[in-house]
């Protein structure tokens, strides 16, 4: 990362003006000050628009960070990259009783060559938001499916609430049952709703074609 460079002095740029009044040339004075081509052409060029050699005010106050703040500040960064600069302030403020905002704390950073950066967002297990009703249909299928059972506890009388809560863990047959009893229509939830030129049939349930292996 570049740095940036150090201020003509006020005696420096009233010399290079009056080498120039004197009808020396950019490239002339450049030899003799060892001050870089467009420094001298613009300190020139200011002088005759502005008949003045000295420095503008700039806006805003002199900066309240010394430099020992500024290291602590990228050290910080460094050393945890996730850290945020509100979080940095913060530390700052309690280590050392300084107040500064959290923009200062991000010109700093990026005064040394150090960027902020959005973390990238973990993928979700599925794109379509579900609800506790959704996901409690999921389980009952799955029980239905005789993959999963249910057992229900009494809650605590400590704990929030009253009633019963539930717990799912998956199952695994000791034997395997025979073909009729792992017929899906023994267990199947909307049974009574099941039949030719209905939603749902034998036709089209996909229970009945993993049963068939079809």
């Amino acid at each position: 990362m570049d740095t940036k460079s150090k201020e003509v002095s006020l005696d420096m740029r009233t010399h290079i003006v009056n080498l120039n009044k004197s009808g020396k040339s950019y490239r002339e004075i450049q030899k003799m000050v060892k001050l870089p081509f467009t420094t001298i052409g613009y300190i020139v060029r200011k002088y005759k628009n502005t008949g003045r050699v000295e420095n503008e005010c700039r806006p805003g106050g002199p900066s309240k960070l010394t430099s020992r703040n500024k290291r602590s500040i990228v050290k910080a960064a460094v050393r945890k990259p996730q850290i945020s600069a509100q979080k940095i302030a913060d530390d700052l403020l309690a280590s050392s009783n300084f107040r500064v905002t959290a923009q200062t704390i991000r010109n700093v950073l990026h005064s040394a060559g150090l960027k902020s950066r959005t973390p990238r967002k973990k993928p979700m297990i599925s794109e379509v938001e579900l609800k506790l009703s959704d996901i409690e249909k999921i389980l009952e299928a799955l029980i239905y499916d005789n993959k999963i059972e249910r057992s229900d506890s009494l809650s605590n009388s400590s704990s929030k609430g009253s009633g019963s809560e539930s717990f799912y863990r998956t199952i695994k047959p000791l034997i395997s049952n025979a073909g009729l009893m792992r017929m899906p229509c023994g267990v199947c939830p909307v049974y009574n709703k099941c039949g030719n030129g209905c939603d749902v049939s034998p036709s089209t349930c996909v229970y009945m074609k993993e049963w068939l292996q079809l």
